[in-house]
């Protein structure tokens, strides 16, 4: 074997395990890369203003306050919805939507037949075993999403502050 093919060889397996290592910060890494090519402008003005490192931070703050925070207040409200909820009141609703239904479908013989089959297995109790389901869900992984979230605005904070140490590179590859 050639020494080329055995060096291509050997970056090739140690490239994939490095992408492997490391998969679960390059996509954070990719969001926090594009979401600093969007904003850009606003770091630029904030520049103008202010020292980088303020700048910086002032700009990855003002794009939590518009993007993160929102998020996590549906999340809490919509988890003290659930946790909060009048089972009774759920239940006497829900049979009096399921009477009010079959009284309409009396004057249809053949959806009335299924509407009171479909309808027997409907209860508050299976809605609110499916809400809870899904909840945990939410809960299992509101987790991942929080970690993300940190990992993504770490790495915008590093993007918009180290970008002086790539602009004399980006100058020079676009001169014209």
């Amino acid at each position: 074997m050639r020494p080329v093919y055995f060096f291509w060889l050997l970056f090739s397996i140690a490239f994939y395990w490095m992408l492997y290592l490391y998969e679960d910060f390059l996509m954070d890494l990719l969001i926090a890369g594009l979401l600093c090519v969007t904003v850009f402008w606003l770091k630029e003005f904030f520049d103008r203003h202010m020292s980088n490192l303020l700048s910086s931070l002032l700009c990855v703050l003002a794009l939590l306050s518009c993007l993160v925070i929102p998020v996590y207040f549906l999340v809490y409200k919509s988890a003290d919805f659930i946790f909060h909820l009048n089972l009774e009141r759920v239940s006497f609703f829900m049979e009096k939507f399921k009477a009010d239904l079959l009284v309409r479908l009396e004057s249809f013989p053949a959806l009335s037949e299924y509407a009171h089959k479909i309808l027997a297995n409907i209860s508050a109790h299976s809605i609110m075993s499916y809400v809870l389901q899904f909840s945990s869900d939410i809960g299992k992984y509101s987790l991942k999403f929080a970690s993300d979230t940190v990992m993504v605005l770490v790495f915008l904070f590093l993007c918009f502050f180290l970008r002086a140490n790539f602009l004399p590179i980006y100058s020079r590859s676009f001169a014209l």
